[in-house]
């Protein structure tokens, strides 16, 4: 228990250092990258499979998606690291809406401790089920987001508002992850949509690990058909293992988008296995 405070105290102060420091920010991620992928990965999650003794992830009586299929979406994510097919009730979309609207932030860390409906999808029945399938055990519940992308009319401002300057790139939330994203606002090719290469997310070389970042010319080149745009009304939403390459195009228009994410071993800033969030 002493050891588990002890890491997250470090990884705190380490991660508050680094926030910085651009540069050394990005050496951190690529080591990490590095230690948590490549030939030794599959053993890597087999390991963390077998350590696991939690408590299962509570979950709610009835589903927001009755004609969802888990199974379906969870073989999609093996192959294409992407499964579509979610949308939110009309009622618990108006709700979440209106609470990122009343914020009045662009970044609303960990939505579900304040906002019901967010809450009640972090626990939808068929949302866990999917991350069980797809992590192979019972799935930690990571974190939550809402932010809104507000571009500011130029070429570089637009470019800039976007995550990761809108370009594609892969991120490893942990040793196994899996996302779930919902538009809330309708999203058009001017509303700066998200793009995701199926199929991307298998890597063992150091030169592909190393590569976190690739431009739109070489994704063209190497992935072609591949690449899909994800656009439609506010509400609908997919999986997605972000291990793929994604990217979100320059916006010209506000965004609003929600996220989840459920992770196999990593627990949340503040949380020690076995006794929930500790209170600062």
């Amino acid at each position: 228990m002493e050891l588990s405070l002890r890491y997250a105290t470090v990884r705190t102060r380490l991660r508050n250092y680094l926030g910085t420091r651009e540069r050394l920010l990005d050496m951190f991620r690529l080591l990490r990258c590095a230690l948590l992928q490549g030939p030794w990965q599959p053993w890597l999650i087999r390991y963390y499979r077998a350590r696991q003794g939690g408590a299962p992830l509570p979950v709610n009586a009835d589903t927001m998606f009755p004609a969802f299929d888990p199974a379906d979406a969870a073989r999609a994510l093996e192959v294409d690291s992407y499964a579509p097919g979610l949308e939110l009730p009309p009622d618990m979309l108006a709700d979440m809406v209106d609470f990122a609207k009343r914020s009045e932030k662009k970044r609303i860390d960990d939505p579900d401790r304040e906002c019901l409906p967010v809450e009640r999808l972090v626990h939808d029945p068929k949302i866990v089920d999917v991350a069980r399938r797809f992590l192979g055990a019972e799935p930690i519940f990571l974190k939550s987001q809402i932010y809104w992308t507000i571009p500011d009319g130029t070429a570089v401002g637009n470019a800039l508002a976007a995550a990761e300057g809108g370009r594609f790139h892969y991120d490893l939330a942990d040793i196994r992850a899996v996302t779930v994203f919902f538009y809330l606002s309708d999203v058009d090719e001017h509303c700066g949509p998200h793009v995701v290469i199926r199929g991307s997310q298998k890597r063992r070389t150091p030169r592909q690990i190393l590569r976190r970042f690739i431009d739109d010319d070489y994704a063209l080149r190497t992935y072609g058909d591949r690449i899909l745009t994800v656009t439609g009304r506010r509400g609908i939403g997919w999986f997605e293992d972000i291990t793929c390459y994604h990217k979100q195009s320059p916006a010209e228009q506000p965004r609003c988008m929600l996220y989840l994410i459920y992770a196999l071993h990593r627990r949340p800033e503040g949380e020690v296995a076995g006794r929930g969030r500790r209170v600062a």
